[in-house]
């Protein structure tokens, strides 16, 4: 089975079923996406980080299998590291490990939440075409 690669943007609804894929700057900046989902997991998304010691460093990853009182199936949370990425071929080949985590994957569909993680990651359209162009 071939799987579909959803790009979503804040604002829109987080789905609540399916494999979800965010971006998370370095140092615990979250978007307010992995904020509300860690909110209703009861934090066991961030203890899960914690305990794995994810900081959200460059292409550092961490895939949490069917998360604590959510009915996703799996959430992998990307690191984006400390710099701002300024070169399209650099969100180009985050685009390209998002698919390499993703690919096969059992759902069929993927959702990439893309949105704002503080001053250092304000997403433009070209940033996310580089994304999806990525995949």
């Amino acid at each position: 089975m071939e799987t579909q690669i959803a790009v979503k943007f804040l604002g829109q609804t987080i789905p609540e079923t399916g494999t979800i894929v965010l971006l998370a700057a370095s140092k615990k900046k979250w978007g307010a996406s992995l904020k509300k989902l860690d909110k209703q997991s009861g934090g066991h998304i961030g203890n899960a980080m914690s305990i794995s010691s994810f900081e959200g460093g460059k292409s550092e990853t961490i895939e949490i299998v069917s998360p604590a009182n959510l009915k996703l199936s799996r959430l992998i949370i990307l690191g984006l590291g400390d710099d701002t990425i300024d070169e399209t071929s650099d969100w180009m080949k985050v685009g390209g490990r998002i698919c390499g985590l993703v690919k096969g994957d059992p759902t069929g569909v993927v959702t990439v939440l893309v949105e704002d993680i503080g001053k250092d990651f304000a997403f433009s359209a070209n940033d996310i075409a580089a994304i999806a162009t990525g995949f």
